[in-house]
């Protein structure tokens, strides 16, 4: 990475995106790859549409980062989100959240790669079966 990017606030402005659906230009490569509990992500494109699923559905939304720690082109987060869940969650053909109104939080471990002063690669962990119990949705089936 360059001396001139700002590490951090790219890192905000990608899980800021990610979170709420605000656009973040230039944060990620075209190409960029990711992995959540939820699914893959191949591409630009597709992280936006992805992103646009659940956008609406999330409402009140509180981000807060814990911890940086950035090594070479290679930068860990620790973040916490807390929403209210107000609106259809789209996460793909066969699953749909419907609104439950509840205040859902999670704690997430984030790895973030760079290449040329934007991220290339991501992947997300955290708990999906505690995501989905406070969804209301019975996490075994």
């Amino acid at each position: 990475m360059s001396a001139r990017v700002d590490v951090e606030q790219v890192l905000r402005s990608a899980l800021q995106m990610m979170v709420t659906g605000e656009d973040a230009p230039g944060v990620f490569t075209e190409d960029v790859t990711g992995t959540t509990p939820l699914g893959e992500v191949n591409g630009c494109g597709e992280l936006r549409a992805q992103v646009s699923d659940w956008r609406d559905g999330l409402t009140d939304v509180d981000l807060v980062v814990d911890g940086i720690a950035v090594d070479g082109t290679t930068a860990m987060v620790r973040w916490r989100l807390a929403a209210q869940h107000t609106g259809v969650v789209l996460v793909n053909e066969d699953v749909i959240f419907e609104p439950s109104g509840r205040r859902v939080a999670l704690t997430v471990s984030s790895e973030f790669s760079f290449r040329d002063d934007r991220i290339c690669w991501f992947r997300h962990d955290y708990d999906l079966d505690d995501v989905l119990r406070q969804l209301g949705t019975d996490p075994s089936g």
